[in-house]
């Protein structure tokens, strides 16, 4: 039997909530159907949910287990992948499933690219109705990867989208508030159709549009888009060589009670009782430099202190991501360095 570490288990899938998924892997190269998109939504709720320590003994729906390496062994209801009305099709979930054992995962940016399977192993406990998921350890690290950023959505939204094409979009431009242009080739390598729609408008037509649409009618975030046009030579006309997405938030789309949890989070300084933690640096404490959440309620004065008076407060938090991980108490480590800036500035708390 596989020697653990340690097991947790948690009840994920009671209500909805914003996930905050890695851009390392909201960029990746992927050419998942719907069933695997969905459990790749899944893996990344789960992970969200063991960062966060949320332990719930009762009803329990998923268990996450920590082997001695580092990897993780995930069950789930296989129900989790399914959609409303499609809770039988297990036929089709399996052959979707295999593709994250053989699929490849691949990222690149100026600096780095690697690729590898998202998944070590999938089966499942047809008598419990449970999917069993290994997760190596590279790729539940690369899930709480946030150094190059992340894109936060709402999990109910997304696993409910019917194509893959708006999940992806959808994760892409959701809190987005300024322009994204993709280039043809690095749109179509994101989304898995290289091979694809040889003829732009064809693209377009097929995958743009109709996510587009499914994003309008659903989802909080849709998006207008603009073509990048290029001639080759003088002569002859245009070609499309890329897309501009021009994110739009939808409220009426929005859940409500997450929407008013945003909005806490956007209180006036002016009223310092009220004050918040600003989403944005919050999630960055949690995902990316391992506080907790009574860390952040213990702490609160002096991170509110930090991102008022130091400038480019998050770009001072993203310079202490490298040196607070040989540090013994990386929590401990960060807050002194917010108070020693801070009293570099005549400011003692």
């Amino acid at each position: 039997m596989e020697e653990l570490e340690e097991l947790i288990v948690i009840n994920p899938m009671d209500t909805n909530k914003d996930l905050v998924e890695s851009f390392v892997i909201a960029t990746c190269r992927n050419s998942f159907g719907i069933y695997a998109q969905r459990t790749l939504i899944r893996l990344i709720e789960a992970s969200q949910t063991y960062l966060e320590g949320r332990q719930i003994g009762d009803c329990v729906k998923y268990q996450i287990d920590k082997d001695l390496f580092g990897g993780r062994r995930i069950k789930m209801p296989i129900s989790a992948i399914l959609a409303e009305g499609d809770k039988s099709n297990y036929a089709e979930a399996k052959r979707q499933l295999k593709q994250l054992v053989t699929l490849p995962l691949e990222y690149e940016d100026n600096k780095t690219w690697y690729v590898c399977s998202l998944l070590s192993l999938v089966a499942f406990d047809k008598v419990n109705g449970d999917a069993i998921i290994k997760v190596e350890p590279e790729v539940w690290q690369a899930m709480l990867d946030f150094s190059k950023g992340w894109r936060r959505f709402e999990l109910d939204k997304a696993i409910k989208l019917k194509s893959t094409y708006s999940i992806r979009l959808y994760q892409l431009l959701s809190g987005q508030d300024k322009p994204i242009s993709y280039s043809l080739e690095n749109l179509k390598k994101m989304l898995g159709v290289e091979k694809k729609y040889t003829r732009p408008i064809d693209f377009i037509n097929r995958v743009i549009i109709p996510a587009k649409e499914e994003l309008d009618k659903t989802a909080p975030y849709t998006f207008d888009y603009k073509l990048i046009l290029e001639r080759k030579s003088n002569k002859g006309r245009a070609g499309i060589s890329g897309i501009t997405f021009f994110p739009l938030y939808q409220p009426k789309n929005r859940d409500k009670a997450l929407a008013e949890r945003e909005d806490l989070h956007r209180i006036d300084k002016k009223y310092p009782g009220l004050a918040v933690i600003p989403l944005a640096i919050e999630n960055y404490l949690v995902h990316s430099l391992e506080f907790t959440r009574k860390g952040l309620e213990n702490n609160k004065e002096t991170i509110l202190q930090g991102n008022t008076h130091i400038e480019d407060f998050p770009a001072f938090l993203r310079k202490l991501a490298g040196p607070s991980r040989q540090a013994k108490n990386r929590q401990g480590y960060v807050l002194n360095a917010i108070k020693s800036e801070l009293k570099t500035k005549g400011i003692q708390v």
